[in-house]
Formats: C-alpha cells, structure tokens, sequence
C-alpha cells in the first residue's frame, strides 16, 4: 500500500451486491487523476471525508488496474488563503 495527498474530485455514491454504502473516487493528484473504490467497512469508517473538493491523505493498495481505499485522513496542514 501507498499514501498519497489528494484532492477529492468526484465522489459515486453506489449499493454493493448486499444494499451496503460504498462509493467510486476521483482523485486528483499534482500529477493528475486516478479512480479508487472505497468499500463499505471503509466507507462507514471515512464517510466524513468522502466530500468533493476536500484535501486528504489516501491510504490505497493497487489491484490489478484499480486502486482500493485502505483508511483517509484529513490533511492537517493549515490550508493556503
């Protein structure tokens, strides 16, 4: 797994195969876009993070072609004015 700083850009809200709460992520980067999935127990956990156009930090692991959402914290850093 990786961490990486990112701007969330685009949030899908979706139902797994079981009615849970999951969602798709747009995640814009200083180096461009990549597409991850958080899936429900993460979801439920990080769902006050899971806002367009917050900064945070991505905890994600790499699986074949998609990237998986491991945790999410918020950037602490004091933001530029």
């Amino acid at each position: 797994s990786f961490n990486i700083l990112a701007i969330n850009s685009k949030i899908k809200k979706h139902k797994d195969k079981k009615d849970r709460n999951m969602a798709f992520l747009s995640l814009s980067t200083g180096d461009g876009e990549l597409e991850a999935v958080i899936f429900n127990k993460q979801y439920e956990l990080y769902k006050q993070f899971c806002k367009k156009n917050l900064c945070c930090l991505y905890n994600l692991t790499k699986k074949k072609d998609s990237y998986i959402v491991n945790s999410i914290s918020i950037n602490e850093e004091k933001e530029a004015s």
